[in-house]
């Protein structure tokens, strides 16, 4: 479930030195495999402004008069809120819908998501007289245990139609690669499709310098936005072309100095 909405957020540490928060039209996605509610600056999906784990979170529409940090929520319509609370984190995220039925599927779905929580990818059956059809969602991510790079594991799923036995076969695998892995695939599209990946890219996340120094390159933050990025470049990327080669070999169980 994905679409724009009216969003503002308010944190306790902005709450008390009273910063004022603006609302904001963002693209709002919600990834189900990842229990997460995220929020993008536009359909392009190239920069994530902010994402909530949904799993333990406070879902609801805001009551009349009831303190809302500061944020006036009263005269907004079709409001409802998402309150994401830790030992780290205390962060009210208040939306506005255009109509009251997008407000109750979009509290549905995230009640749904938040009581489930993460959930491994469904993959769609390929339409009929499609005789193959390849989907692949990058679902997790992991630092390498030299610290020196970051791996992110890719879900596949191929269907092809068997003549020999006239029906559908399904295989699906996982497996791990390395950002440069996605790059690397990323210059080869760009040099075998040319204009057809007009608005696909792939953004390089910058990691923090001063933290590469402390050896915290690859900290939660950095790993959670880049992993966001990435599913979202592949599923881009594989609704007009089959870029299979990053997939060929079989799940990697264990992080590996050879790539």
């Amino acid at each position: 479930m994905e679409g724009f909405m009216l969003t503002v957020a308010q944190h306790r540490r902005s709450f008390q030195y009273k910063k004022k928060q603006e609302w904001r039209d963002l693209f709002v996605k919600l990834d189900d495999i990842s229990a997460r509610l995220i929020a993008l600056t536009d359909r392009s999906q190239f920069e994530v402004c902010w994402s909530v784990y949904l799993v333990g979170a406070d879902i609801s529409t805001p009551v009349p008069g009831e303190s809302s940090n500061g944020i006036d929520v009263d005269d907004t319509p079709y409001c409802f809120y998402v309150r994401e609370t830790s030992a780290a984190k205390d962060c009210t995220h208040y939306f506005s819908t255009p109509t009251g039925s997008t407000k109750k599927a979009w509290v549905k779905a995230l009640t749904q998501v938040a009581r489930d929580g993460p959930r491994a990818p469904r993959f769609a059956a390929s339409q009929p007289g499609n005789e193959f059809n390849f989907q692949a969602r990058v679902v997790k991510s992991r630092p390498h245990v030299d610290g020196t790079h970051a791996e992110y594991l890719i879900t596949c799923s191929c269907q092809v139609f068997s003549k020999l036995i006239a029906r559908r076969v399904m295989k699906a695998w996982s497996l791990w690669r390395r950002f440069s892995e996605f790059d690397e695939l990323h210059q080869a599209l760009k040099k075998s499709m040319g204009p057809q990946l007009e608005g696909i890219d792939l953004v390089k996340h910058k990691r923090d310098a001063f933290k590469g120094v402390l050896g915290k390159a690859f900290d939660h933050n950095f790993l959670e936005k880049r992993h966001i990025l990435l599913d979202s470049y592949l599923t881009k990327c594989l609704q007009g072309s089959a870029c299979c080669r990053l997939f060929q070999t079989p799940l990697r169980p264990e992080p590996q100095g050879d790539v």
